[in-house]
């Protein structure tokens, strides 16, 4: 199987083990159809679970209301009998626990992109269905086994099951700059989080799979090469839909969703947060994320240039963290006290382990800001002011509270945890 070649002419064509030179065997178990006219092969996706006579529930986003009257229209010509649920973006752990889901119901599908796909996977787990996705988001976690939701006030990440396939008709995606530039965002900050996967696994030791960060790098710079020359990309939302879902798929090879969701995602919380308890709007998570990925990786390159740092830093104080999250984000004070990641205490065993792997990853960061820096070209000429209203978006004040920040609002390592763990991250919080 070519994990790098997605679905365009059936089901089925990227489906079962993948045999990894690294680490073994992986397993693909989402179909994928993609293409024009992809949502008519939903009812031939949910065959196993949902045959023809079966009850099917259509959760969707109130604003992918065409995409769901065309899924709605191919499960009815199906004999499939379907019940429907309205729902909003940024739902809480609360809510979808309370999706109503009919008893007789065999299977849940999930029309829309993150959020609404994110708490219906949730639901869907809550009342042991299976769920199906139709795709009309600018991610790349569709299919990742978890699901990000707002609990007590801050996005907590909760393990889920993969849904059993997704379909999406990128001719049915609504022609919007600001959409297409938050779907080249996600794929762009995706790079971020490679690099956290790496340095997780060389000082930690936590899980890491070189052939598919590869892939997942291949995935992004085939898209840059795709868009790369073009004054304005014409006709771009296909090619950002197949790299968001091309990731979305080594999500599942990988079992977890941290290959493409590092502290980039954690910084966007915290910026979510504090932007909407100010009263500001926060843009979409693919461009804030992609505008913090930017920042880290030049703050990742330069912390792995001044090492070995010389003199003492304080170890952190997360009493003082605490008080931040409920100071700026109104996170209660008791769950406040919960989300601050313990501390690593022996900063020195820290220090030494980044020093020796410092080199190659030092080599890695440049190799990615220099893919990032070339796509974040194509990304500002997808706007009609070629990203104007983007100046100033993000204040410097905000984006070092968000990075200083990020290592308490995600259960994973990245190299902010490192840095926390060093007594780095303290500056950024003063």
């Amino acid at each position: 199987m070519d994990i790098g070649q997605l679905n365009t002419v059936g089901i089925g064509r990227i489906y079962g083990a993948y045999d990894c030179p690294c680490c073994g065997s992986h397993e693909q178990t989402a179909r994928v159809a993609f293409g024009a006219g992809a949502v008519a092969k939903l009812p031939e996706l949910m065959t196993d679970v949902a045959p023809s006579g079966a009850t099917v529930t259509i959760a969707y986003d109130r604003n992918a209301e065409s995409v769901f009257v065309a899924a709605r229209r191919a499960c009815m010509r199906s004999g499939l009998l379907c019940c429907e649920c309205a729902l909003d973006a940024d739902a809480s752990i609360y809510e979808a626990e309370r999706v109503e889901i009919p008893e007789q119901t065999r299977a849940i599908v999930a029309v829309g992109g993150g959020s609404v796909i994110d708490l219906v996977k949730y639901a869907a787990q809550f009342h042991d269905l299976p769920v199906f996705v139709v795709y009309t988001g600018c991610d790349a976690s569709p299919l990742a086994p978890s699901s990000l939701l707002l609990c007590k006030g801050a996005p907590t990440r909760y393990a889920v099951d993969v849904p059993k396939g997704l379909v999406c008709d990128p001719t049915l995606l609504p022609d919007d700059p600001e959409r297409d530039a938050a779907a080249m965002g996600s794929v762009l900050a995706v790079l971020t989080a490679l690099f956290d996967r790496y340095i997780a696994s060389a000082v930690c030791g936590e899980s890491y799979c070189p052939s598919l960060a590869e892939q997942a790098y291949a995935a992004v710079a085939e898209l840059v090469e795709h868009l790369e020359g073009a004054l304005r990309p014409s006709n771009a939302k296909t090619a950002l839909a197949q790299a968001n879902l091309r990731l979305s798929q080594l999500t599942v090879l990988k079992g977890d969703s941290w290959l493409v969701a590092g502290s980039e995602i954690d910084a966007y919380g915290v910026l979510k947060l504090l932007y909407k308890h100010e009263g500001f709007r926060c843009r979409s998570q693919g461009e804030t994320a992609l505008l913090l990925s930017r920042i880290l990786l030049r703050v990742y390159r330069s912390t792995l240039e001044s090492l070995p740092l010389k003199g003492f830093y304080p170890p952190p104080d997360n009493n003082a963290r605490s008080d931040l999250l409920e100071r700026f984000l109104r996170i209660p004070a008791a769950d406040a006290a919960l989300r601050v990641s313990p501390i690593d205490r022996d900063q020195s065993r820290t220090m030494y382990k980044l020093c020796a792997v410092r080199d190659e990853a030092l080599s890695l960061v440049k190799r990615y800001a220099a893919l990032q820096d070339r796509g974040f070209s194509i990304f500002r000429r997808l706007y009609p002011d070629y990203g104007y209203a983007l100046l100033g978006y993000i204040e410097p004040a905000d984006a070092k509270l968000a990075i200083g920040l990020a290592p308490d609002m995600g259960g994973k390592t990245t190299f902010l945890t490192l840095m926390k763990n060093a007594g780095l991250l303290e500056g950024y919080l003063v």
